[in-house]
């Protein structure tokens, strides 16, 4: 199997990370459902999910408890693992998977893949309890998820819903709005 560093160049940074040329077969097995152009558009994800545990700042901090930031991932097993497998290299960073009805306090950011019911109907009060909630749903950046992720010509893209945001305590960077799509309160987006 060979190894190759994959950098993602964003607007707030380079991220690099280790990404397996070819994957042993039970690896091939977990990702299965997942094709190739989407397992790519994951591992991009991966990689801003990472990146938002360094350009988000929390009220005061990041949950207390957590010696490591923890990226919790939730929706259809084959997207989750995906960004579990692209972030494991990752040094100072805990990941869990989340399953619909589980718990996730102890969570630093929430990732809610689309496909799957949303752990909450609202995430308002995780983000008031600290947790970073991303999502891919268009809806639920309008019920209290932070940040999001959308498509564009194939490019993945993120939005903010600064109102929540400021609202629940968090300080979204500026170099990362400026890669953001602002979501207005009232669904309108500049």
């Amino acid at each position: 199997m060979t190894n190759r560093i994959v950098v993602l160049a964003t607007g707030f940074g380079l991220l690099a990370w280790t990404a397996s040329g070819t994957p042993k077969k039970k690896d091939r097995d977990k990702h299965a459902t997942v094709t190739g152009q989407q397992a790519k558009e994951y591992q991009i994800k991966a990689a801003f999910l990472f990146n938002f545990t360094k350009f988000v700042e929390w009220r005061g901090s990041p949950p207390k408890g957590e010696d490591l930031p923890t990226i919790c991932v939730s929706g259809p097993a084959g997207r989750v693992q995906v960004v579990i497998d692209t972030l494991k290299p990752q040094k100072g960073l805990s990941l869990r998977r989340i399953q619909q009805l589980d718990d996730p306090k102890g969570c630093t950011v929430l990732f809610q893949t689309s496909g799957d019911k949303p752990v909450r109907e609202s995430w308002t009060e995780l983000a008031k309890a600290g947790i970073l909630v991303v999502t891919e749903d268009p809806q639920q950046i309008l019920k209290g998820s932070i940040l999001g992720f959308f498509l564009t010509d194939s490019k993945v893209r993120i939005e903010a819903n600064i109102e929540a945001a400021k609202a629940s305590g968090f300080h979204l960077n500026s170099q990362l709005l400026q890669l953001a799509r602002i979501i207005k309160p009232d669904g309108g987006k500049e």
